[in-house]
């Protein structure tokens, strides 16, 4: 099977990376999963749900650690968030596994709170990447992949590396396929060449 959707909600695809929290982690054979609380449904941070995140991480059907992250319009406490999002950092570099982020508005706290943790060992995704170019380029000098779903910014992906470059449906219901040709539209590319490029980027992040 070739990946392509590197991120989701629906708990039925198999051709995808199904982001959940620990207390949806409920894995279904064949399927991948990245685990993680949201910013907008962030626990208290105690031991328990540590401890659900710790588990649920370990999973070999686990390969990614989040979605974790900074929301500066909606959930937690910000002080939360960023203790979290350390959190999942610290966890995604001990297990070496890739780390999924959820930025709002977040993208100056996101970076202090990865830079403060290095070295790392691991990379991290920008999911739902709607930020303008500006934005990304800043994202992508700390060697973070973007992840485009069905709403971007058209100067954010012409400003992205190909091999930086992922894409996703996120919550949206629409064909990973379409989320594909309007990338490949905004950056004049061709379908297939877009869909081969995040699918090899979504296996070596894996890998």
């Amino acid at each position: 099977m070739i990946l392509i959707d590197a991120h989701t909600h629906d708990h039925s695809r198999p051709d995808a990376v199904i982001s959940v929290s620990p207390l949806e982690f409920l894995p279904e054979p064949e399927c991948f999963y990245s685990v993680g609380w949201h910013p907008w449904h962030l626990p208290p941070m105690d031991a328990e749900h540590q401890r659900l995140l710790e588990v649920s991480a370990r999973d070999t059907q686990v390969v990614a650690i989040g979605e974790t992250g900074i929301d500066r319009l909606r959930g937690a406490d910000l002080q939360l968030q960023r203790l979290w999002l350390e959190r999942h950092i610290a966890l995604a570099d001990e297990l070496g596994k890739p780390l999924i982020l959820h930025i709002v508005r977040g993208a100056e706290q996101v970076i202090k709170a990865w830079r403060d943790s290095r070295p790392h060992t691991i990379t991290a995704v920008v999911h739902g990447m709607r930020a303008n170019a500006q934005v990304a380029q800043m994202l992508l000098r700390e060697g973070f992949l973007l992840s485009f779903g069905a709403r971007f910014n058209p100067d954010a992906v012409r400003c992205t590396p190909l091999d930086s470059l992922l894409i996703e449906t996120d919550e949206a219901h629409t064909d990973i396929n379409a989320v594909a040709q309007a990338v490949a539209q905004a950056r004049g590319m061709d379908l297939e060449d877009v869909k081969k490029a995040a699918a090899t980027n979504l296996m070596r992040l894996l890998q």
